[in-house]
């Protein structure tokens, strides 16, 4: 089970990862904090195991953040991932929830200072 802890900064929402993840514990958090979001969303990976993270299961995510993740002109998801497989799977991911029209811009960095210049000129 993944720990997630919360930060919010502002107009962004950072959840960090940490510990071994599955997609239950991502639609937890969508459905637990996304109601919090008012513009921007970090996901920090870089501290969690997404070896167990089975990508066709990924596919329930998309209804929810569609459900939770209010429109927000300027709005933007930033996922950071530190590993090539993991930033490689972050960014699937991406590409996947903007196919589902998912109102947001959405970015994968490998480090948390270029995902938060990202958000910065994200603005409004």
């Amino acid at each position: 089970m993944a720990d997630i802890e919360i930060e919010i900064r502002d107009d962004t929402l950072l959840l960090a990862v940490s510990g071994v993840v599955h997609v239950a514990d991502v639609i937890a958090a969508i459905e637990k904090y996304y109601p919090l979001v008012t513009k921007h969303v970090i996901w920090d990976v870089t501290h969690a195991d997404l070896n167990q993270a089975v990508p066709d299961e990924f596919r329930q995510v998309f209804p929810l953040v569609k459900r939770y993740r209010r429109p927000s002109p300027g709005a933007r998801t930033a996922y950071v991932a530190r590993r090539e497989k993991d930033y490689a799977l972050a960014r699937m991911f991406s590409i996947l929830v903007q196919l589902e029209e998912v109102s947001s811009d959405i970015q994968v960095f490998y480090t948390l200072k270029e995902a938060e210049e990202y958000i910065r000129q994200g603005g409004d």
